[in-house]
């Protein structure tokens, strides 16, 4: 069964964490998603921002615990599992990078005309999460599913997080990437998509929620 690592929500910490966030991204055009001052290094230095994401992409997920690499059925591979603290409903996230062709990339050119198709590196990450759902569906209330994860029955989300919101917005194609990530179901299950500028802004939307409910406690 897989292990995850135990941890809470530090609202002190996640102000600081958030700043960080957007300052990163408001100081590189492009992010690389591994290696040297990239996107996982970042977030693996800020587990606040880990478990601040379940609630921000899925609606219900309190978050307990969490496991960065997560094997999924020992098959494939999450780059973060969010969880609950009863294991009941589980947040899987895969990053790319986020550069200028981390979407669409030029499909043919010429002086009249452009035309763009799905990068590699988006169908890749989308392919992730469609394995994951085969995955899981198919050992879904069967003893492979609560020998792994811990429970026998699962409600989970799978979301991929790539790319930047400038080059979609010069390039003219967020509306089509909108239509995407809005309108593609799996099994009747969503497929859920976001860039890293969405992603901020989720998490800062979710962040000053928190805050507010905390002060309405002492109200």
């Amino acid at each position: 069964m897989i292990t995850l690592l135990q941890a809470q929500l530090d609202k002190g910490q996640l102000a600081q964490d958030l700043v960080a966030f957007e300052t990163l991204l408001a100081s590189h055009e492009e992010l690389e998603e591994t290696g040297p001052d990239s996107l996982q290094e970042f977030f693996s230095a800020r587990p606040s921002l880990v478990l601040l994401m379940s609630q921000a992409l899925f609606d219900g997920l309190r978050p307990a615990g969490y496991l960065a690499g997560c094997s999924i059925m020992h098959e494939f591979r999450a780059d973060y599992a969010i969880a609950n603290a009863e294991r009941s409903r589980f947040l899987f996230v895969e990053f790319e990078h986020a550069k200028k062709n981390s979407i669409f990339s030029i499909k043919t050119e010429t002086k009249a005309h452009r035309s763009f198709q799905w990068s590699r590196t988006f169908e890749h990450g989308f392919s992730q999460i469609v394995d994951w759902y085969f995955r899981l569906d198919d050992y879904h209330r069967t003893s492979k599913l609560e020998e792994h994860l811990g429970v026998a029955e699962i409600e989970y989300v799978g979301v991929l997080i790539v790319g930047r919101d400038r080059f979609l917005n010069q390039a003219g194609l967020m509306k089509r990437f909108n239509w995407r990530r809005e309108c593609t179901v799996i099994n009747n299950r969503k497929l859920r998509c976001f860039t890293f500028d969405q992603l901020a802004r989720e998490l800062r939307e979710t962040f000053e929620m928190l805050v507010d409910l905390k002060s309405a406690d002492y109200c």
